[in-house]
Parts: C-alpha cells; structure tokens; sequence
C-alpha cells in the first residue's frame, strides 16, 4: 500500500527531520517540510497534496492559530494534527476552534502516533490521554436547562467575550474584536467568570462550548 503523503510544518529543521525518521514504516511519508505555514502555497504549487499535514507548536508560540487557519485555507480537505512539546488545556482549547483534526505531544511513540493519525483520517480527532486529568478538574457541567437558565443571566458583553473565549481569543484579540479597551475586558471577564461558576478563562471556554456558545459573536448591539 502506498503511504499517504504528509506534509510537515513549523518547528526546528531537527524537528521536522524527527518527525520524518518517526514516520518510516507507518501509513505514511513525510514528502515536504515547510518552515511557515505562509509559504505553504508557493512552496508546494505542482506538487502531491498532502493527506494529512503535521504542524509543530514551539513552546511560547502564540500565533500558531493563524498558521493553523492559513493551512486551512490552503488545503481545505485535509486534516491538520498539531504536534506540541507540552500540553495547556488553553492552547489545546485554541488549536480546537482553529479546526485541528488533532493535538498530539511530541514525546508521543511512533506507534501511537501511527494509530492516532489513522483515526484523524478516519474523521475522529484525537488528544493526548493526559487530557483527562484536564477534564476531571473543571467544574461539573450543569445539564442543558440549567446552562441555558445560567447563559440568560449573561450581558449581551459577557456572552460575545464567551464567545471569543471559546474561539481561542486573547484578551487583547477581544479588546480589538469588540472595540473596546483590554481593562474593560477584564472587568466583564471576572463578572463572566463568577456567573459561570469558572476558575479561569480556559473553563470558561469549555463551559461555553458545552453551553453552545461556539457560533460567531452576534450582531445585537451590546450594553455595558
């Protein structure tokens, strides 16, 4: 069987050569390294398009959402697994709403990252088993009545910054998104989080997510 053709982006040269060792011998092959996602279209015109590409997340990297968007974009068929060297339920969390098939770490072994890319091809997503001590420290959800009973007591302000939230914004990317200043966002951002019953910015989002608010900030005019 011939192996799907994958394409391996960001991170070091030492990375991305890595990852291509790791890969001979599965289901796939690394048939093209890109430094930045931004070139992906000049440097890959006329050649095999790629099943599946490999995004290195650098640790400290905060812009990799527009890179994940770019590929996106690029090749809008295929799957985008993030390999990261730590793991942050936020930047899982932002890699999520981005659209990634995947958040995978790097010390993963070759033949779990085997089985799990061959799950992404399938259609599933899939995350490091760590996850789970992630998920047993967030609040309880409530059930749907009482999200909703909760959601109706937000402003029209905290619902769009829940909004962003679950989008992966930061909260100068909110500031500029709803014309307003980073303070004023912290200020409904505390209010938010009392209501909601969260710790921090990251179970708000997960708490949206489960609450429906993952749809685009609304076009209501916004009090407060």
């Amino acid at each position: 069987m011939t192996p799907s053709p994958v394409y391996l982006v960001g991170g070091s040269k030492l990375f991305r050569q890595g990852l291509r060792v790791y890969l001979e011998g599965t289901p796939f092959e690394a048939v093209r390294e890109i430094e930045h996602a931004s070139d992906a279209k000049s440097r890959t015109e006329g050649e095999v398009p790629p099943a599946l590409i490999l995004f290195a997340l650098s640790h400290g990297q905060d812009d990799y959402e527009a890179s994940i968007k770019t590929l996106g974009v690029t090749f809008p068929d295929t799957p985008v697994v993030v390999i990261a060297e730590s793991l942050a339920l936020e930047d899982v969390t932002r890699c999520l709403a981005s659209g990634v098939g995947g958040y995978l770490l790097s010390d993963i072994s070759t033949d779990a990252l085997s089985y799990s890319l061959q799950l992404v091809m399938l259609g599933e997503k899939v995350f490091p088993t760590q996850m789970a001590t992630f998920w047993t420290q967030t609040p309880t959800r409530p059930s749907a009545s009482a999200s909703k009973a909760i959601a109706d007591k937000l402003s029209n302000r905290e619902s769009e910054i829940l909004h962003c939230l679950v989008d992966g914004s930061s909260n100068k990317a909110i500031a500029r998104r709803l014309e307003i200043t980073e303070s004023t966002v912290k200020v409904h951002m505390k209010s938010l989080l009392r209501k909601i019953n969260a710790a921090n910015r990251t179970q708000a989002a997960i708490w949206g997510m489960g609450a429906g608010f993952g749809d685009p900030v609304g076009t209501e005019t916004p009090t407060g």
